[in-house]
């Protein structure tokens, strides 16, 4: 796919904008936008019970009121407001009794005057206009005393109360959770329409690395970031493809790039030299002939990043280092993902916190150190502290994190108590 109107295209070591550096806000606008414009994931139809997690592919709205009756929400007697007349308290005839579910045949006759005793869920017919609760009135069977007139509609659900027929009550690209299960399921809704699952292959780059539970070498460390990523992608909507380990190689990375093309939506490299790679990565996709969006981004850490395509498949290239990795997935990739898959709207997981510490202003790119919350403000906000010795390769620091801080690319000196953007990991 060839991207032209949101196409950064790196063309060779000699291009004038080979050193040009994008603003994070600039790689999220261009990788959202290639995104948007690749063609949807297929739908498939599946039952509501395995619809939680997954992408709604087309608006849903009812074409039934919700609910279908009128019916009582609490216990008690179901009456006619216009029976009390005069001051109180007021005396009613018991008439009958009313169970949820009842057939029409078993309605009670129910008289000026009268009153029913009702079970919550009980549909309320007639004239009969508002309940009275159980601890609101006392009776001895045949009748029952109001003490206190309700207002209309009292303790009743009305029919069409909640939406009337063809209110459109959820929107196509939500991602469905149990709470939209059990709206689905009062509408009657045996299966819904979905977006197939995001095929997300991930693989590693680092001629060092070695799979978890194999013995280390002279030179070789345990690859912690599929794994990582693994969990990390562990949604319903998308379906997780491991790819492996391999060599810094520009023949072993165009070996496997079409193969991962090949098999899935997005591809996620992460690389163990991420300069290395990089380079190698920009002329594996030219010999390919594939596309870079977005390469060198202003910030710390995380530089060391692609946004690519490949025979139609979007491309994150990730820095090596799992700091960076991670954060380079929750400023821009997560966001990136869901506009492929067709997730509607955003998610707002930052948050307001306050410096605990003092930084100098460093002006040029943007920075998002780990952080941990030491103590919270009256209102709840989080007081923050940088994570003592944290670098991009440090897994202890990245797995006692609790998140980290936003810091703009045109920052001044940070001091106690300046606001900062957060987010939590």
């Amino acid at each position: 796919m060839t991207v032209h109107t949101m196409r950064h295209t790196f063309s060779g070591p000699d291009t004038p904008n080979e050193n040009r550096m994008f603003s994070v806000a600039e790689a999220l606008e261009l990788g959202v936008g290639t995104a948007e414009v690749m063609a949807k994931l297929p739908t498939e139809s599946v039952v509501l019970e395995m619809a939680a997690g997954r992408i709604l592919a087309e608006p849903v709205s009812n074409h039934e009121p919700l609910p279908r009756y009128s019916g009582a929400v609490m216990d008690g007697f179901a009456i006619r407001r216009g029976d009390l007349v005069g001051p109180g308290p007021w005396v009613l005839r018991v008439d009958g009794h009313l169970n949820a579910g009842h057939k029409k045949s078993e309605r009670p006759v129910c008289g000026p005057g009268g009153a029913l005793s009702v079970n919550t869920g009980a549909q309320i017919f007639g004239t009969l206009d508002a309940v009275v609760p159980h601890e609101l009135a006392e009776t001895d069977g045949r009748t029952v005393t109001i003490f206190q007139c309700p207002a209309r509609n009292a303790n009743i659900r009305s029919r069409g109360q909640d939406a009337k027929v063809g209110t459109g009550l959820l929107p196509a690209g939500r991602v469905l959770t149990a709470r939209d299960i059990a709206l689905l399921a009062g509408m009657g809704r045996a299966e819904i329409t979905v977006r197939q699952r995001l095929r997300v292959a991930c693989l590693s780059t680092g001629s060092e690395l070695i799979e978890v539970g194999i013995k280390p070498g002279r030179g070789q460390i345990h690859d912690s970031n599929r794994p990582m990523m693994k969990a990390s992608l562990n949604r319903e909507w998308i379906t997780y493809l491991d790819l492996g380990v391999i060599r810094d190689d520009i023949h072993a990375v165009k070996n496997a790039l079409p193969v991962a093309a090949g098999v899935a939506d997005v591809i996620i490299v992460t690389g163990g030299a991420s300069g290395g790679i990089q380079t190698t990565m920009t002329a594996a996709m030219e010999q390919l002939g594939g596309d870079t969006i977005v390469r060198n981004v202003a910030m710390k850490p995380g530089r060391p990043l692609m946004i690519t395509t490949l025979n139609g498949t979007l491309c994150l290239c990730l820095p090596g280092n799992p700091v960076s990795a991670t954060i380079v997935m929750e400023t821009l990739g997560w966001e990136i993902l869901r506009r492929r898959a067709s997730v509607s709207g955003c998610v707002a997981r930052h948050e307001k916190g306050i410096a605990g510490f003092k930084m100098t202003g460093r002006p040029g790119r943007a920075e998002f150190p780990l952080a941990n919350i030491i103590e919270a403000q009256a209102d709840g906000t989080p007081v923050l502290a940088l994570s003592p010795g944290a670098n991009s390769g440090n897994l202890r620091r990245l797995s006692e994190a609790d998140g980290f801080i936003h810091i703009s690319a045109d920052h001044e000196d940070i001091r106690h108590g300046t606001p900062l953007t957060f987010t939590r990991l």
